[in-house]
């Protein structure tokens, strides 16, 4: 029998018998929850056997082979065909919050994007329409009135203020409205 196999055994018997102890513990001491042991030891043999594969891949003589993403190779061709047309990179990292898995995905791969302008020196275009950061300390407004009827840009402003005081945050508009800078501006 394979070493492998032989420590993926043990390990597997371990983390049973680690089970089965935690789930005979008295009740006043017991946290574990019987119902869901399948699950505990089905998610410690998995990270078990990836952690085993990781460590005999480090040590192993062979150089290890990682393919790939595909669809990065085609945002880097994107990247390029852009750069080469003299057009900015437009990236829409998620319609959701900053809480929700795709969104945060999203960011990751923007990462990426944005080494890649950086390095080609390409405009980086990236609107949102939620929130990237939970809990910001500042929030930046870059001319939140430009085009807008003046009904509007007081309502606009009137909603950077309370925006700026519910969560007591500092705000830093750029704008050319002076109205707006005289009736919300702090410091000027």
């Amino acid at each position: 029998m394979n070493n492998k196999y032989q420590v993926y055994a043990g390990g597997i018997v371990g983390i049973l018998l680690l089970t089965f102890a935690l789930s005979s513990l008295p009740d006043s001491l017991n946290f574990f929850r019987e119902e869901k042991s399948a699950m505990f030891a089905f998610t410690l043999t998995v990270i078990m056997i990836m952690l085993y594969e990781v460590r005999l891949a480090k040590n192993s003589s062979e150089k290890t082979f990682l393919r790939t993403i595909p669809g990065l190779k085609a945002v880097e061709e994107a990247v390029g065909r852009s750069t080469e047309m003299g057009r900015p990179i437009l990236y829409v990292p998620g319609i959701m919050d900053m809480n929700e898995v795709e969104t945060v995905a999203g960011v990751v791969v923007l990462g990426h994007v944005a080494n890649m302008t950086a390095q080609y020196e390409t405009e980086l275009d990236v609107p949102v329409a939620r929130a990237i950061v939970m809990q910001p300390k500042y929030l930046f407004c870059d001319e939140p009135n430009s085009g807008l009827d003046p009904r509007t840009a007081i309502v606009i402003d009137n909603l950077i203020q309370e925006i700026t005081e519910e969560y007591q945050i500092t705000t830093v508009i750029n704008t050319h409205d002076m109205n707006s800078v005289m009736e919300i501006g702090e410091k000027i």
